[in-house]
């Protein structure tokens, strides 16, 4: 392979098309070819090939301190992705890219799933004027649903019945996924979820598949391998008999329970579709506390516990497979590598130590059969070995876990957006993570004042353009923070204590994650707790029945409002 240019048009759209979507976890910075010339020029290893000086990111390159003789592509991921460059110090600790020919088909380690664009379908859904929110308008149209532990299915209606690809696409375009049994206590929720719904029996496609790669099952809407060990399926299943090739999965209504049994993936049958119930931030993990029924002292003790129950050691399996570092029994190495160079990247002894702890625990785990043992140790190995770095990188990926949850219309509590991207740039996290508390920030294109205060880290400040509050939890979440949630009075009183704002923009209103639709009351986006600031500052609350709204505190005069327009002012916290 050769190292990557982005030399033209083409090639730079191509690469945006291909990191574009929001389930891209890698690095944002990547070395280019480029490097300076003189003062002024720049040039690519292959001289024949022209360097567009418009491809550049704003307020570069800048050559900064006289050292800066190397490019980097740079990834912005917000409204949408873009690729630009940056001059940067050559000895700059970075990811390589590179470019070349298409290699050979490896041997097969998951089926080939229907090549699809998973895209909703508009006229099923009401989007609100931000863009950023929506739900199904008439959801019952489509199925039955029902709620289980944070997690919501849908079962398709009696007379709905599609083929294995069409299940795919019909959940997609209710912005819903297809069954994933991939983990084991999916099927403790699916049988309760028929209980609830009274369904005895019937047979409902999944998203699991071994097409083109027989006897190895996948889930296609999760990238997923089946758990043989936390499987449970028809008798003498799989069988894969019949008239036809049976390679695609479908779940049992049986006997009180959900089992798999292998089907002709072009024959017509029910399907179900799923997603998360729950706003809350941690779902993810409160999933996971519901399925292996651990206690709240349990929980925390999870990153202290040097002995774990054996239930421990599943949560602790769910907990990592739910935040994408263990997929399919193994550390899932691009996810953790990439984020331990985000986190570590400006020490190359940190950053040499940290990969090397990565690569023995991953080593360590491999020896281990049972997934339990497997996914708990590999976390264990880490908080041992660098227990700093560990939450360091867990605290990085909090952020990033954003689901899809808004799917049905709202009856009495206002809808949180539902569509917004989470990629960390590394240079704005490292900055904002490393500024002294009263400190301005500013760089490309973004100011503002830096808090430690009330046990957070707080960024009140300016985005570089206006934005719908979905736009500024994409925002916040590029700083490897979250949109201000505001769920006590205590949390009000230090903050307006501790002056957020600092004295430079006195005036000025900041956007924080509670929204309002008109005839709905107020969300708080990242909290259960009720939407309360009428009762802890002076609020207006005028403005709330014109439209989508969310609302903005003054921190300096201790005032809270509903604004309405696109904004730039933003207040982000550590989570």
């Amino acid at each position: 392979m050769l190292p990557l240019m982005v030399e033209n048009n083409w090639k730079r759209s191509c690469l945006s098309k291909f990191i574009d979507g929001p389930n891209w976890k890698y690095n944002v910075r990547f070395w280019s070819t480029g490097k300076r010339m003189d003062p002024t020029t720049f040039a690519w290893y292959d001289k024949r090939a022209t360097f567009k000086t418009n491809y550049w990111r704003y307020a570069q390159p800048s050559n900064t301190n006289g050292t800066e003789d190397c490019v980097m592509i740079n990834i912005l991921m917000f409204n949408k992705t873009i690729v630009q460059l940056d001059d940067r110090n050559c000895e700059r600790l970075t990811p390589n890219s590179c470019v070349g020919p298409t290699t050979p088909k490896p041997k097969c380690s998951f089926p080939e799933c229907p090549f699809m664009n998973c895209t909703i379908h508009p006229p099923f859904h009401t989007i609100l004027p931000d863009r950023g929110t929506s739900y199904l308008t008439t959801p019952n149209d489509h199925g039955v649903w029902v709620d289980i532990d944070y997690r919501t299915f849908m079962l398709s209606k009696d007379t709905d019945i599609r083929t294995f690809d069409e299940a795919l696409a019909a959940c997609c375009a209710l912005d819903l996924t297809l069954l994933s049994l991939h983990q084991g206590y999916k099927f403790n929720f699916l049988a309760r979820a028929f209980k609830n719904l009274s369904v005895a029996t019937g047979k409902f496609w999944t998203a699991g598949s071994d097409a083109g790669c027989e006897g190895t099952y996948g889930f296609c809407s999760t990238n997923r391998t089946i758990n043989w060990n936390e499987s449970f399926w028809m008798p003498n299943q799989p069988d894969d008999t019949g008239p036809s090739n049976q390679d695609c999965l479908a779940v049992n209504a049986f006997n009180k329970q959900a089992l798999l049994s292998d089907e002709p993936c072009t024959t017509k049958l029910r399907y179900i579709c799923e997603g998360r119930t729950s706003n809350k931030v941690k779902a993810h993990e409160l999933e996971c506390v519901a399925a292996y029924n651990i206690t709240p002292t349990e929980l925390a003790t999870v990153w202290t516990s040097t002995n774990p129950s054996p239930r421990m050691k599943c949560f602790m399996k769910c907990y990592s497979e739910n935040t994408n570092l263990f997929a399919n029994g193994r550390m899932n190495e691009p996810r953790i590598y990439s984020n331990i160079w985000a986190t570590s990247q400006d020490s190359e002894a940190t950053l040499t130590q940290n990969y090397g702890t990565a690569s023995v625990c991953k080593a360590q785990s491999r020896t281990v059969r049972d997934m339990c043992e497997r996914a708990s140790g590999l976390l264990g190995c880490g908080l041992v070995k660098a227990p700093t770095a560990t939450m360091k990188l867990v605290a990085a990926i909090e952020p990033t876990i954003t689901e899809k949850k808004s799917w049905l219309p709202p009856t009495t509590t206002s809808l949180c957006p539902n569509k917004h991207r989470c990629v960390i740039n590394p240079d704005w996290q490292n900055a904002i993570f490393a500024a002294a508390s009263g400190s301005t920030i500013t760089m490309d294109g973004i100011t503002g004042t830096v808090t430690v205060a009330c046990g957070k880290r707080f960024f009140t400040g300016l985005w570089f353009v206006p934005g719908s509050v979905s736009e500024l939890m994409s925002a916040c979440c590029a700083l490897g923070m979250r949109l201000l949630t505001i769920d006590s009075k205590a949390k009000v009183d230090c903050m307006f204590k501790s002056k957020l704002q600092g004295t430079a923009l006195p005036s000025y209103y900041y956007s924080t994650a509670a929204v309002r639709l008109p005839g709905l009351s107020t969300k708080n986006c990242f909290s259960d707790v009720p939407f309360g600031y009428a009762s802890w500052m002076t609020f207006d609350a005028s403005l709330a029945t014109t439209s989508q709204s969310c609302a903005v505190v003054n921190f300096a005069s201790k005032l809270g409002k509903y604004a309405t327009n696109a904004r730039k002012l933003l207040a982000c916290e550590s989570i």
